[in-house]
């Protein structure tokens, strides 16, 4: 189906977005809902954005950078859950906030975003891709399931015999489609994963006006309590969309041709970023956006670059309702088998950012490993002689013992 024009806003990276189309009003309230050109499954997928990142500072509470891509989950989520039933499926759909949407509807929007957004603005790149690797030996995936996220979700369906190699290529295809900023997103194969479902995510957009680097200068910026560093500051004194209340600052930056933006919400001094966030989600964003008029604005803004890595989202995912879909009850029988018992094994996250004077470069990974529980793998025990021990030299025949000694220090000689 073609692209939905009217989408207001899907979140990328948590802070970036496409530009409302509407001429923003000069007051608002961040209470109410969202505008009337949002879709059910897009107002689902911003409703998600904000609560899964709730969850990974709760869970990740150090004063330290946070990134993830909520588009990047979301959509490897959804690959997912085409192989849901039962229980399982209703505890995905509550996660996914799919309150009343169908699998069709959820499929169909995904499909408009991944061909969609790509081509929303030639100032701004971005590549969204998808691919499935699964085990070709063994229980095989049902055909129905591949089709649905080959079709939907354009992704790459690969059987390979998951060897060491099969590592080897589903990193270079991460980083591939993130530009080499991300280079891995699985370390290595465990024997009873038999699929990984992979997302990429990669964004590169120029600021609409650029900041001018010689204006840059180093200023303070408070880490935490009394905690300061010096720090590159962006300088411009220009008109942009802004609030102000006793909440927050809020500004947008817009990138290339205006259909993609930054935004900055900046606590303010009596407030907190825990506090901003705790009434923050889809509807409130939405209606601050709204509330956003044309100022004239002096912006100091620090430039950054950083990595952020959740290595396993299921404490997260599990807290929005699917937790299910990580223990031996999970039902993934449209996706495999029933015999085979199928479940989510891991589901790994990582980002890459940096903003500087001309613009933004981000990028984002998911994967999700599926485990049979049903495949029994018998490995050989392995004995690690890594420490001191006993060693003992007999005849077999009469068990008589010839040499029995004590290794402390292989690399020690002896007279």
């Amino acid at each position: 189906m073609p692209f939905i024009q009217s989408m207001k806003f899907l979140p990328l990276m948590l802070l970036v977005a496409a530009q409302c189309n509407q001429k923003p009003s000069s007051s608002g309230s961040p209470d109410g809902k969202t505008g009337e050109d949002s879709t059910p499954v897009q107002t689902a997928q911003n409703q998600f954005a904000f609560k899964l990142f709730k969850e990974v500072r709760r869970n990740d509470n150090k004063p330290s950078n946070k990134l993830i891509s909520p588009l990047s989950i979301y959509l490897d989520l959804s690959m997912a859950y085409n192989g849901a039933a039962g229980t399982t499926q209703k505890d995905m759909a509550r996660a996914l906030q799919l309150d009343g949407i169908q699998t069709r509807e959820l499929n169909d929007i995904n499909r408009a975003l991944v061909t969609g957004l790509s081509e929303k603005d030639s100032g701004v790149t971005l590549d969204i891709a998808s691919a499935l690797w699964y085990r070709n030996q063994g229980f095989q995936p049902l055909g129905a399931f591949l089709k649905i996220n080959s079709t939907y979700y354009h992704a790459k369906v690969t059987g390979a015999e998951f060897s060491p190699a099969t590592v080897n290529q589903i990193n270079d295809w991460v980083a591939d489609r993130t530009h080499q900023k991300i280079k891995t997103i699985i370390e290595k194969i465990a024997p009873d994963d038999f699929m990984y479902l992979i997302n990429a995510v990669y964004f590169k957009g120029r600021w609409k006006n650029d900041f001018d680097p010689g204006k840059t200068q180093s200023r303070t910026f408070h880490i935490s309590g009394q905690d300061t560093i010096m720090t590159p500051f962006m300088i411009k004194e220009d008109r942009f969309s802004y609030l102000q209340n006793d909440t927050l600052q809020m500004i947008e930056l817009p990138y290339g041709n205006g259909d993609f933006n930054m935004y900055i919400l900046l606590p303010s001094e009596q407030n907190s970023i825990s506090k901003l966030l705790a009434n923050l989600n889809a509807n409130s964003f939405t209606r601050y956006r709204e509330a956003l008029d044309s100022v004239k604005v002096r912006l100091r803004l620090p430039k950054w670059k950083y990595t952020y890595e959740v290595s396993n989202l299921k404490p997260e995912l599990s807290s929005l309702g699917m937790g299910s879909a990580f223990t031996l009850q999970a039902d993934f029988s449209k996706m495999y088998p029933p015999s085979a018992g199928a479940l989510i094994s891991k589901v790994v996250h990582k980002t890459y950012i940096e903003v500087n004077e001309q613009g933004t470069e981000a990028a984002a990974a998911t994967s999700i490993g599926i485990s049979l529980t049903s495949v029994r793998i018998d490995q050989p025990p392995l004995m690690d002689v890594n420490r001191p021990f006993i060693y003992i030299i007999a005849e077999k025949t009469s068990g008589a013992i010839l040499f029995i000694g004590e290794l402390n220090n292989p690399a020690e000689g002896g007279k």
